[in-house]
């Protein structure tokens, strides 16, 4: 859409409400202003990218770590990738936030050697105002995953986010509810603006300002 009402250069909108995600304004945009981020992968391409580094990583550790995104918003690809993973003897690990059906979560972590686990708040309204869902299912989750899978590495990252979740009472209070678990393990994690490009990709304001 071309917006020629003002006097001024007219200058290209994007209506995002008409996108059906079928990438066709990327292939016949002549500027080649637009461009498709990423793109769909097999199982097999996924391992055979990590198996070409696996001489670096089998004797020195490392192996195949999930990440996103959120893994467990593809369930089924995530559990084809983890299952096939494991038959071939690689180290697998995964990122999540914890926010899903406790069901794709357990399954998930059958075929998992180590859990990064995002705890941000224990506080469910202050959860709720700034990431826009409860806090329950993903503590709920936390705690039933220590109760059915007691030696699976987990480490509890908490993103520190300013006038969020930056008080030392804020990080000490989540500490406290998970390393009385075995094979548990926290960290504050220093903020990182990475993802801002892709708000302006999106043409999303970028509300957070940790500095």
């Amino acid at each position: 859409m071309v917006d020629t009402a003002s006097d001024e250069k007219a200058t290209a909108i994007i209506n995002r409400t008409c996108c059906t995600r079928c990438f066709r304004c990327v292939d016949i945009c002549p500027s080649r202003a637009l461009r498709r981020e990423g793109r769909e992968v097999t199982v097999a391409e996924v391992l055979a990218t990590v198996e070409e580094q696996s001489v670096f990583y089998r004797y020195g550790g490392g192996g195949l770590t999930l990440s996103g995104g959120e893994p467990l918003h593809q369930p089924d690809f995530l559990f084809a990738l983890l299952e096939e993973a494991r038959r071939r003897n690689l180290n697998t690990a995964m990122e999540t936030c914890g926010y899903a059906p406790y069901q794709v979560l357990e399954r998930a972590a059958q075929s998992l050697d180590a859990l990064f686990f995002d705890i941000k708040s224990l506080d469910d309204r202050k959860h709720r105002a700034f990431t826009g869902v409860s806090n329950r299912i993903i503590l709920q989750n936390f705690t039933r995953l220590r109760r059915e899978f007691p030696q699976l590495q987990i480490t509890v990252r908490t993103p520190v986010v300013k006038g969020f979740n930056d008080k030392t009472s804020e990080q000490s209070s989540i500490r406290s509810y998970c390393l009385p678990h075995p094979y548990t393990t926290f960290e504050a994690l220093t903020y990182h603006r990475f993802g801002e490009p892709k708000y302006q990709l999106l043409g999303r304001r970028y509300s957070v300002n940790n500095e």
